[in-house]
């Protein structure tokens, strides 16, 4: 799969170049606009079968749209995209209840100047958006800590995290769905499954959702 360096149409957040035989990938400018437009995507065009948009999928700074649609139209289509618009159906709510007794709760508290209660209350007040999945099947990257609770990811990945897992690094949140490697710090554990082969889809957290976590004894 290639890639054409010269966009085919662009304004100052947005960016559009042809990817391969039937690709168009969307460079976005700023992250946070990335679940209002691929909302506005899934909903307006992916669900209807009419249209001949295969797939979208979001990556942090990026949408890929899998399209056999001439490149003219697939323009028209993103500059029909409001940002200031709510896009589809409201956002779902989940609440993962989870246990903060992660080994890495000193050395957030330590990057935040806080104490370890601090950090609790401050990763239970956020609410958090799914901005992209990857990595792993089913592992939802968060946003909506402000910027200065960016966190430092471990000088020495561990070999090892346990399905549950829930940890900071950079901007991001995430749950790890299956044990796994990981250099993210971690807070707590969870019982949520965020991948599950029984359900359709598989991703219980997709993009553009909402997540709030709980705290348990």
């Amino acid at each position: 799969m290639s890639m054409s360096s010269d966009p085919l149409w662009s304004t100052s957040h947005l960016s559009v170049r042809p990817y391969g035989d039937y690709g168009y990938l969307i460079d976005v400018a700023q992250a946070p606009l990335i679940p209002s437009l691929f909302n506005f995507l899934r909903s307006a065009y992916v669900q209807d079968r009419r249209r001949p948009i295969v797939d979208v999928i979001p990556a942090e700074r990026s949408i890929l749209v899998i399209s056999t649609l001439p490149a003219h139209d697939i323009i028209d289509i993103i500059e029909a995209w409001d940002p200031s618009v709510e896009q589809g159906a409201p956002a779902r709510i989940i609440d993962i209840p989870t246990r903060y007794n992660g080994p890495d709760l000193e050395e957030v508290a330590r990057q935040w100047n806080v104490d370890v209660q601090a950090v609790i209350d401050i990763h239970v007040a956020t609410t958090f958006t799914c901005s992209f999945c990857g990595f792993l099947p089913g592992f939802a990257y968060l946003t909506g800590l402000p910027q200065h609770y960016s966190v430092r990811r471990k000088a020495t990945p561990r070999t090892a995290l346990s399905a549950g897992s829930v940890g900071l690094a950079g901007a991001y949140c995430g749950i790890y769905p299956r044990s796994s490697p990981g250099g993210w710090q971690i807070l707590g554990q969870t019982e949520f499954k965020p991948w599950r082969i029984d359900r359709d889809p598989p991703g219980q957290i997709m993009p553009g959702d909402k997540v709030r976590f709980s705290e348990i004894s």
